[in-house]
């Protein structure tokens, strides 16, 4: 989500700009999100000012501990889940997320991580 509303398309842009300003929302990250987003030595400044006021959006932020990457290698292998998405659904699920917002394709093995309620963020 925090990607589309950068480098997306326009709808993808406007679709997470909406999510981030719902204020019927509880946001939840993980500090993996902070990680993944990080700045890069060739970054644009506007790239990392636009994430950087993205993050004042989330009301909850979901700390990378070792049992949050115990159950990460658990879902890995439950779900043929990648790495990091293994440990964005397990930091969703200790969040108790009721939905699980990605622009994974919807034949990707995070949707098959349903108990996270797993949505495309086309579809919203």
């Amino acid at each position: 989500m925090f990607i589309a509303s950068w480098r997306g398309s326009v709808g993808a842009r406007s679709r997470a700009d909406s999510l981030f300003r719902d204020q019927t929302r509880t946001l939840i990250a993980s500090s993996i999100v902070r990680l993944e987003l990080a700045p890069h030595r060739a970054s644009p400044p506007e790239e990392t000012a636009h994430f950087e006021a993205l993050f004042e959006f989330i009301h909850v932020w979901i700390s990378l501990d070792e049992s949050l990457a115990v159950r990460a290698r658990e879902l890995r292998t439950a779900f043929d889940l990648a790495s990091l998405d293994a440990l964005h659904v397990a930091a969703a699920e200790l969040a108790v997320a009721d939905q699980f917002v990605t622009t994974e394709g919807r034949t990707k093995p995070i949707f098959r991580s349903t108990h996270v309620n797993p949505v495309f963020l086309g579809d919203l």
